[in-house]
């Protein structure tokens, strides 16, 4: 069930508090329904806008700004998110970030799948993404969607500190641990690698094996 609907209220006073989202204009259409404005010929500051309002009777509008041109509707635009304070802003854009997740489409889940597979590319890929959103549209309009194999659960680096010890915190199939590194360990009774769960449980060894495999990369020289 959705979070929000289209307002009958007036949005008058709302402003824009520095909260945007990248997105697309058909994706928004999925997720917030039709916009109450959409000339979309660039003759105005704004094409496309959207009059919300959450569960709780928050306003909100949803709006791009300034571009002044015919946007492609499976572009990628900075959308500016109107309301009355930027808590209401802020609100708004969490409810509209996660209604976009629900209507991803097949070739968004391709991509999403291809990020999964080494945490170390993924940044990059996201600036390859907005830099060839062309391409990606031209595969999905002309393209039929791959077949999709499953993407193998493997540890996630969530944080990485570097104090006296490099210090981790990984999350593995919804399990989070707690891992420190320090070459300088020598004690017979203190380990290299020191790793529990969040619960201050030891985990298998399998376990432990695949966190070292995935934090030795990482890990800082404290020479």
């Amino acid at each position: 069930m959705k979070q929000f609907k289209q307002t009958i209220h007036s949005a008058n006073g709302t402003s824009f508090h520095d909260t945007v989202i990248t997105t697309t204009v058909n994706k928004l259409i999925k997720a917030l329904g039709k916009p109450v404005h959409g000339d979309n010929n660039g003759s105005d500051k704004i094409n496309f806008e959207w009059k919300m309002e959450l569960e709780d009777g928050t306003l909100f509008t949803v709006y791009d700004y300034k571009e002044y041109r015919k946007l492609d509707l499976d572009e990628l635009i900075e959308f500016h998110i109107g309301g009355f304070d930027v808590f209401d802003t802020e609100k708004a854009l969490w409810v509209i970030s996660h209604e976009l997740e629900q209507v991803k489409d097949e070739w968004d889940s391709v991509i999403d799948d291809h990020k999964k597979i080494n945490l170390s590319h993924y940044y990059r890929f996201e600036k390859w993404e907005e830099e060839h959103q062309g391409f990606i549209n031209f595969l999905k309009k002309y393209y039929d969607v791959p077949t999709r194999k499953p993407v193998e659960a493997k540890p996630r680096i969530v944080a990485h500190d570097v104090y006296s010890t490099n210090m981790f915190n990984i999350e593995y199939k919804e399990v989070y641990y707690i891992v420190r590194h320090n070459e300088y360990y020598d004690d017979v009774n203190i380990f290299e690698w020191d790793i529990l769960d969040d619960d201050g449980t030891l985990p298998s060894k399998e376990i432990i094996n695949e966190i070292i495999d995935i934090c030795t990369p990482v890990v800082v020289n404290l020479n």
